[in-house]
């Protein structure tokens, strides 16, 4: 056992995060800006490195001169999600190939895992979905049935289509798709 001269001071505790003298912060979501069709390489890159991340994507009819072709297409062109400590990890995501920048400037704007969540059903269900800019609206509701059942987001009617509209505030953007007006 080594001990210790009067001169050294004793190691400092550490913190359940492994770092010392820091407060550790829970993993939040949070967007991140690439480069122009470095999506999907960013995400696969959070992921090699240990990072939960998320590229919502759609596939859209693409007409060619000679034929159609169903090609995946990010949701949010330019950005993607990941769940990372902002501040143990930050500096390690921007390092990243591709990746430009972490949305935001605190915790604060971090995005929600609701938001998360409802995200993730409305690409997992085949209807179609519709992005849009961002919808600014005072009531959200939340879906009581149907596939998108817990969801959260603003209700429209638009030519007799029932359309829920999830929000991602930080993006300045929007999803809509539809749903069934007694679902709500």
């Amino acid at each position: 056992m080594r001990q210790i001269h009067p001169h050294e001071s004793s190691p400092a505790p550490r913190c359940d995060s492994g770092i010392q003298g820091r407060v550790a912060h829970p993993a939040r979501w949070y967007a991140l800006r690439t480069r122009s069709r470095f999506e999907a390489k960013v995400s696969d890159a959070l992921r090699a490195e240990g990072f939960e991340s998320f590229l919502p994507t759609f596939t859209e009819s693409v007409r060619w001169s000679d034929r159609f072709e169903s090609v995946e297409r990010p949701l949010f062109a330019g950005y993607l999600f990941a769940r990372f400590d902002r501040f143990r990890d930050g500096s390690k995501v921007l390092t990243i190939t591709g990746c430009i920048q972490i949305l935001g400037h605190t915790e604060t704007d971090s995005i929600p895992d609701d938001v998360i969540a409802a995200l993730r059903l409305v690409v997992e269900h085949p209807a179609p979905v519709v992005r849009c800019p961002y919808v600014a609206g005072t009531s959200q509701v939340r879906v009581l049935r149907g596939p998108f059942a817990g969801c959260a987001g603003i209700v429209s009617r638009i030519k007799g289509q029932t359309l829920l509209t999830i929000p991602v505030e930080i993006l300045g953007r929007s999803v809509s798709v539809q749903i069934e007006s007694y679902d709500v």
